[in-house]
């Protein structure tokens, strides 16, 4: 038991260890859409999020999670993490997937990624997949949760990165534009056409 040990903790350092060395390697980052510096910004901004505690009464800023995912023990993984805001707020969440591969042979992979947030009633309020966003209008004093699942599938396992990012209680909830414009321009020039056809002289 004692050298598997040993051998997932080296596993474990090799894979924190390969962004740094990348460039020495030539190890190629694949799909990394977010770069290193990011995170590291981030990270210095708000702090990282603990999956062992409830983080509670975040403010504004910008939070970093990630997890390593060992293949040796069982591929499918599944994280929960926890939080709770200091005042109603705009929140973003998003993750990403770092893929190594050298050559054709991955070493860090992972397959089905996905983030799917929850109230304090565990009801589901959206969720989202590699290189995505989910933007959401949220209370204060309310317990939320995150779970993170997928399979890692690389050699050495895989390995995600994520933000939470708090905007405070006055950014406005962005509003999407899709069909409803091309509706209301329809009608705008329905009403324009009945309009002209009544001030026609009979």
């Amino acid at each position: 038991m004692k050298p598997f040990k040993k051998l997932n903790r080296l596993l474990l350092a090799a894979t924190c260890a390969s962004p740094l060395l990348a460039n020495a390697t030539g190890i190629d980052l694949v799909n990394w859409n977010h770069a290193a510096s990011d995170y590291s910004k981030h990270g210095n901004n708000a702090g990282l999020l603990s999956p062992y505690s409830t983080n509670a009464g975040l403010t504004t800023g910008k939070y970093s999670f990630g997890q390593f995912e060992s293949p040796f023990l069982s591929k499918q993984f599944s994280d929960k993490w926890t939080f709770s805001l200091a005042e109603n707020s705009q929140v973003t969440l998003d993750i990403d997937e770092i893929e190594i591969a050298i050559r054709k042979s991955r070493l860090l992979d992972l397959q089905n990624l996905k983030l799917e947030l929850f109230d304090g009633g565990n009801h589901s309020l959206g969720s989202i997949g590699d290189n995505r966003s989910l933007n959401l209008l949220l209370a204060a004093n309310t317990n939320y949760s995150f779970v993170v699942s997928g399979a890692a599938a690389g050699l050495l396992g895989g390995f995600y990165l994520g933000k939470l990012q708090i905007f405070g209680a006055g950014t406005p909830t962005p509003v999407p534009i899709g069909d409803g414009l091309t509706m209301f321009t329809a009608t705008l020039l329905l009403l324009g056409w009945q309009l002209r056809m009544r001030m026609r002289p009979a």
